[in-house]
């Protein structure tokens, strides 16, 4: 029994770090799958907005210089009212749309560093643990089980 303990514990470990490296690699993959696929549609989204904003921004100025020569005081002064509001109206939407897709690719910054320290960092780890306990299992065959060994 206490030999069955004992290479339940020896393996049990070499288990437990196996584990521990595939769920390192799921994240690694869910990482890279959910977010590219989420990111590319979304920051298109945001930038042919903000296209689309930008050029709606400009069309704007140009009508607010054909309203300065308008002749009637009383018409050209709401109309430049009304088109200064409408213009600021649009600043705010870009530069909220830009502020957007800073976030975004803060974010996607964030992931990438993230992919690349359990790319880098965490797996190769991961499996300098297993190689060691490999040696641990190894070493516990021989001591326990010499004739499974040098097979």
């Amino acid at each position: 029994m206490d030999k069955a303990q004992k290479r339940y514990n020896v393996l049990k470990k070499l288990d437990d770090l196996c584990e521990q490296l595939y769920s390192k690699r799921i994240e690694e993959s869910d990482l890279n799958s959910s977010f590219y696929y989420s990111y590319s549609g979304s920051m298109n989204k945001l930038e042919d907005k903000l296209e689309i904003l930008e050029k709606q921004y400009n069309a704007k100025q140009e009508q607010a210089k054909r309203l300065q020569k308008i002749s009637v005081p009383q018409i050209a002064e709401l109309a430049r009212a009304k088109k200064a509001k409408d213009l600021l109206l649009t600043e705010e939407e870009i530069e909220k749309v830009k502020r957007e897709i800073k976030s975004l690719k803060d974010e996607k910054d964030f992931k990438v560093a993230l992919i690349e320290k359990i790319e880098h960092e965490e797996i190769p780890a991961l499996k300098e643990k297993i190689e060691e306990e490999f040696k641990n299992v190894e070493q516990f065959y021989r001591e326990y089980y010499p004739e499974w060994c040098d097979i």
